[in-house]
């Protein structure tokens, strides 16, 4: 979250378009909450594992 208060990164407040999800590519880094915005849960086309907790943050593998 500081990547997004400093403006590095954006923070992700709506679901991802498709084509949006098809530009998808290794790398890059996606922020958002469940507090602000529209979206509760990520979606795009790539498969993910469950997801699993490490601290306050909800982790997931490709």
């Amino acid at each position: 979250f500081h990547a997004v208060r400093q403006g590095y990164l954006p923070l992700i407040r709506k679901r991802l378009t498709g084509p949006e999800q098809q530009a998808i590519h290794a790398g890059q880094v996606f922020v958002w909450t469940d507090r602000e915005g529209s979206l509760e849960r990520w979606t795009d086309s790539h498969n993910w594992s469950p997801s699993r907790v490490r601290g306050s943050f909800l982790m997931y593998e490709e």
